[in-house]
């Protein structure tokens, strides 16, 4: 493969830089193909958590798969903190990254992770869900069960590390589901391609959280401008190979008047 040389003169020429720094010659290709791997585990799980079980109900979920699939969307407009409830969240962490079938010694989860590595983490930052206390959370998803870490309300901590209309979605939202990653796990198989790899796995979970909202009719909204130091702080990231790659806020749907009093378009105008 022939060399070239990037000027960094615009902001995204990092980014083109890495892509062509990671493309696979044929010599790289021989060399990946000979390498050794072990998968391993990465949890941070702490002893004498207090753990909650989930409760994912199938039942909540009664729309047909191409209705769900029409229905996606982002949510823009939330009912101010409504409370939700601890088993809708259940189900939305469950189908979303959790475990749907036990093979060959194997747990097969609800979304493809590239090399069957999942190096992704899930906190789930609780203001206004009933059934468990405020605060942030770790979901252990082979025990389908989330794990208290920090005891408090955290939604100042997000706004300050957003800006513009994302203020909005932390200060109105129920909750706030945050993906993490540890880039490792995925690099020591695939080497510094394996940040690609990372990236379109967290993809695959940010789908299967829109997908299982509209399921359930839950609004949602992805947001990726943070200031990452102070969420990695808030979540103790302290290894420079974890990080904050996404996070959601989910709530209410607020309806539009014409809805909420279920007039018809022609009652809704005065005439």
């Amino acid at each position: 493969m022939s060399r070239r040389t990037v000027n960094l003169r615009n902001s995204y020429d990092l980014a083109n830089l890495f892509h062509y720094n990671t493309k696979i010659s044929p010599a790289r290709m021989r060399i990946l193909s000979r390498r050794t791997f072990r998968l391993k585990v990465n949890r941070k799980m702490i002893e004498g958590m207090k753990t909650y079980k989930l409760s994912p109900k199938e039942s909540l979920i009664d729309k047909s798969f191409p209705l769900v699939l029409k229905e996606r969307m982002t949510t823009r407009i939330y009912e101010i903190r409504t409370p939700i409830l601890f088993d809708i969240v259940s189900t939305l962490l469950h189908f979303s990254y959790g475990v749907s079938r036990f093979q060959d010694n194997y747990n097969y989860r609800f979304i493809a992770s590239a090399g069957g590595i999942y190096p992704i983490e899930i906190y789930l930052v609780a203001f206004n869900v009933r059934g468990i206390e405020k605060g942030i959370y770790i979901y252990d998803e082979i025990s389908n069960s989330i794990k208290l870490v920090k005891v408090g309300d955290f939604r100042r901590q997000f706004h300050e590390s957003v800006s513009g209309m994302n203020k909005y979605y932390v200060d109105n939202c129920a909750f706030i589901i945050v993906s993490t990653i540890n880039i490792s796990s995925t690099c020591e198989k695939y080497d510094n391609r394996g940040y690609r790899f990372i990236n379109i796995d967290v993809g695959h979970l940010s789908q299967n959280l829109y997908l299982v909202s509209s399921a359930l009719s839950l609004g949602v909204v992805a947001i990726g401008g943070f200031i990452d130091e102070q969420l990695e702080q808030l979540l103790n990231l302290h290894d420079v190979e974890d990080g904050v790659a996404l996070f959601h806020c989910f709530g209410k749907k607020q309806q539009a008047p014409i809805d909420a009093l279920k007039l018809k378009l022609e009652d809704y105008y005065e005439k």
